[in-house]
Protein backbone atom coordinates (compact mmCIF):
# COMPACT_ATOMS: atom_id res chain seq x y z
CA UNK A 1 0.00 0.00 0.00
CA UNK A 2 1.15 3.07 -0.77
CA UNK A 3 1.55 6.15 1.97
CA UNK A 4 -1.48 8.60 1.92
CA UNK A 5 -0.64 12.39 0.29
CA UNK A 6 -0.77 15.07 3.02
CA UNK A 7 -4.07 16.13 0.99
CA UNK A 8 -5.82 12.53 1.79
CA UNK A 9 -4.67 13.02 5.42
CA UNK A 10 -6.10 16.13 6.21
CA UNK A 11 -9.16 15.09 4.50
CA UNK A 12 -9.23 12.10 6.93
CA UNK A 13 -12.83 11.41 8.73
CA UNK A 14 -12.50 12.04 12.64
CA UNK A 15 -13.71 9.20 14.86
CA UNK A 16 -14.09 10.89 18.34
CA UNK A 17 -12.35 9.14 21.11
CA UNK A 18 -10.57 6.98 17.89
CA UNK A 19 -8.96 8.30 15.10
CA UNK A 20 -8.21 10.99 12.70
CA UNK A 21 -6.09 11.45 9.71
CA UNK A 22 -6.46 7.53 8.92
CA UNK A 23 -4.16 6.37 12.15
CA UNK A 24 -5.87 5.15 15.19
CA UNK A 25 -4.36 5.70 18.64
CA UNK A 26 -2.51 3.00 19.87
CA UNK A 27 -1.17 1.90 16.66
CA UNK A 28 2.60 2.01 16.65
CA UNK A 29 5.10 4.14 16.06
CA UNK A 30 6.29 1.65 13.23
CA UNK A 31 3.05 1.57 11.35
CA UNK A 32 2.45 5.21 11.91
CA UNK A 33 5.81 5.58 9.39
CA UNK A 34 5.09 3.52 7.04
CA UNK A 35 1.67 4.86 5.99
CA UNK A 36 3.50 8.70 5.96
CA UNK A 37 5.53 10.02 2.97
CA UNK A 38 8.07 11.65 4.87
CA UNK A 39 6.83 13.77 8.09
CA UNK A 40 7.27 17.55 8.04
CA UNK A 41 9.01 16.65 11.40
CA UNK A 42 10.01 14.37 14.01
CA UNK A 43 11.53 14.76 16.87
CA UNK A 44 11.96 13.47 20.66
CA UNK A 45 10.53 16.02 23.17
CA UNK A 46 9.88 16.49 27.16
CA UNK A 47 7.14 18.02 27.67
CA UNK A 48 6.88 20.35 30.90
CA UNK A 49 3.11 18.74 31.71
CA UNK A 50 2.78 17.67 34.89
CA UNK A 51 1.04 14.97 33.32
CA UNK A 52 3.65 13.61 31.75
CA UNK A 53 6.29 14.37 34.38
CA UNK A 54 8.96 15.37 31.84
CA UNK A 55 9.20 11.86 30.09
CA UNK A 56 10.37 12.37 26.59
CA UNK A 57 7.88 11.68 24.09
CA UNK A 58 7.70 11.72 20.06
CA UNK A 59 6.10 14.24 18.14
CA UNK A 60 5.59 14.10 14.69
CA UNK A 61 3.94 16.08 12.11
CA UNK A 62 2.19 16.02 9.06
CA UNK A 63 0.80 19.17 7.48
CA UNK A 64 -2.17 19.64 9.68
CA UNK A 65 -2.31 16.67 11.68
CA UNK A 66 0.49 16.00 14.93
CA UNK A 67 0.82 12.30 16.12
CA UNK A 68 2.27 12.04 20.08
CA UNK A 69 4.05 8.79 20.44
CA UNK A 70 4.67 7.28 24.38
CA UNK A 71 8.04 5.36 25.30
CA UNK A 72 6.06 2.21 24.26
CA UNK A 73 6.12 3.73 21.01
CA UNK A 74 2.81 3.50 20.37
CA UNK A 75 0.14 6.29 19.92
CA UNK A 76 -1.14 7.75 22.93
CA UNK A 77 -2.45 11.38 21.29
CA UNK A 78 -3.80 12.79 17.49
CA UNK A 79 -4.35 16.24 17.33
CA UNK A 80 -5.60 17.99 14.06
CA UNK A 81 -5.32 21.74 13.33
CA UNK A 82 -5.75 24.46 10.99
CA UNK A 83 -5.52 23.03 7.56
CA UNK A 84 -7.48 19.80 8.16
CA UNK A 85 -10.86 19.57 6.49
CA UNK A 86 -12.08 16.18 7.70
CA UNK A 87 -14.81 16.47 9.73
CA UNK A 88 -17.36 13.72 11.77
CA UNK A 89 -19.89 11.60 10.77
CA UNK A 90 -22.12 14.16 12.30
CA UNK A 91 -20.41 17.37 10.78
CA UNK A 92 -18.01 18.48 13.50
CA UNK A 93 -14.52 19.69 12.60
CA UNK A 94 -12.82 22.55 12.64
CA UNK A 95 -14.63 25.92 12.26
CA UNK A 96 -17.99 24.15 13.78
CA UNK A 97 -18.94 26.75 16.69
CA UNK A 98 -19.00 25.39 20.08
CA UNK A 99 -22.76 26.20 20.14
CA UNK A 100 -23.45 23.81 17.36
CA UNK A 101 -21.15 21.46 18.64
CA UNK A 102 -23.47 21.26 21.96
CA UNK A 103 -26.37 20.71 19.44
CA UNK A 104 -25.23 18.04 18.18
CA UNK A 105 -23.19 16.19 21.15
CA UNK A 106 -24.87 17.59 24.24
CA UNK A 107 -23.33 18.22 27.75
CA UNK A 108 -19.58 18.64 28.00
CA UNK A 109 -17.06 20.74 30.28
CA UNK A 110 -15.29 23.75 29.55
CA UNK A 111 -11.66 24.06 31.20
CA UNK A 112 -8.32 25.19 30.01
CA UNK A 113 -5.07 23.32 29.87
CA UNK A 114 -1.47 23.33 30.78
CA UNK A 115 -1.03 26.02 28.24
CA UNK A 116 -4.17 28.09 29.08
CA UNK A 117 -5.82 27.00 26.02
CA UNK A 118 -9.47 26.82 26.04
CA UNK A 119 -10.82 23.22 25.38
CA UNK A 120 -14.57 21.41 25.78
CA UNK A 121 -14.37 17.89 26.56
CA UNK A 122 -18.05 16.30 25.63
CA UNK A 123 -19.36 13.77 28.38
CA UNK A 124 -20.13 11.00 25.62
CA UNK A 125 -16.46 11.12 24.20
CA UNK A 126 -14.19 11.71 27.22
CA UNK A 127 -11.10 11.14 24.95
CA UNK A 128 -11.85 13.89 22.37
CA UNK A 129 -10.75 17.74 23.48
CA UNK A 130 -11.84 20.95 20.87
CA UNK A 131 -9.62 23.76 21.37
CA UNK A 132 -11.98 26.40 21.38
CA UNK A 133 -10.99 30.00 19.97
CA UNK A 134 -12.97 33.04 18.88
CA UNK A 135 -12.64 33.95 14.93
CA UNK A 136 -13.02 37.56 13.65
CA UNK A 137 -16.91 37.18 14.05
CA UNK A 138 -16.23 36.77 18.17
CA UNK A 139 -18.45 33.14 17.85
CA UNK A 140 -16.46 30.35 19.73
CA UNK A 141 -15.59 27.83 17.60
CA UNK A 142 -13.45 24.91 17.30
CA UNK A 143 -9.92 25.68 16.48
CA UNK A 144 -8.12 21.70 17.38
CA UNK A 145 -9.40 18.55 17.83
CA UNK A 146 -6.94 16.43 19.99
CA UNK A 147 -7.98 12.47 20.06
CA UNK A 148 -5.99 11.33 23.65
CA UNK A 149 -6.00 7.93 25.39
CA UNK A 150 -6.16 8.93 28.81
CA UNK A 151 -5.47 5.77 30.32
CA UNK A 152 -2.70 5.67 32.99
CA UNK A 153 -0.88 8.80 32.62
CA UNK A 154 -0.64 7.85 28.58
CA UNK A 155 2.04 5.07 29.08
CA UNK A 156 -0.01 1.60 30.27
CA UNK A 157 -3.32 0.95 27.66
CA UNK A 158 -6.77 0.49 29.91
CA UNK A 159 -9.72 -1.42 27.16
CA UNK A 160 -11.35 2.03 27.76
CA UNK A 161 -11.96 1.40 23.62
CA UNK A 162 -11.71 -1.79 23.31
CA UNK A 163 -9.45 -3.10 20.18
CA UNK A 164 -12.09 -4.90 18.34
CA UNK A 165 -14.19 -1.43 17.92
CA UNK A 166 -10.55 0.03 16.89
CA UNK A 167 -10.23 -2.47 14.42
CA UNK A 168 -13.91 -1.70 12.86
CA UNK A 169 -13.16 1.50 12.89
CA UNK A 170 -9.83 1.24 10.89
CA UNK A 171 -11.50 -1.13 8.37
CA UNK A 172 -13.86 1.32 7.23
CA UNK A 173 -11.41 4.40 7.25
CA UNK A 174 -8.28 2.42 5.36
CA UNK A 175 -7.46 3.81 1.65
CA UNK A 176 -7.54 0.09 0.34
CA UNK A 177 -10.28 -2.41 1.08
CA UNK A 178 -10.23 -5.05 3.55
CA UNK A 179 -10.28 -8.95 2.13
CA UNK A 180 -12.41 -10.24 5.47
CA UNK A 181 -15.60 -8.73 6.06
CA UNK A 182 -16.52 -7.30 9.09
CA UNK A 183 -17.90 -9.60 12.06
CA UNK A 184 -20.10 -8.14 14.62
Amino acid sequence: MLPYSKEEYQQAPIFPDASAGYIILRDHYDDLLRNLNYPDDDRVVVPASPRHLGSPIRRIKYGAVTFMINKGLYIFQIAVARGYTGKTEDGIGLGTSLEDVKKVWGAGELKEDDSLATLWTPTRYPWTMLRIGSGSDQVQRVSAVIITDLAKNNFEFEDHYPRGILEKKKRMIIKHPVEKPLED
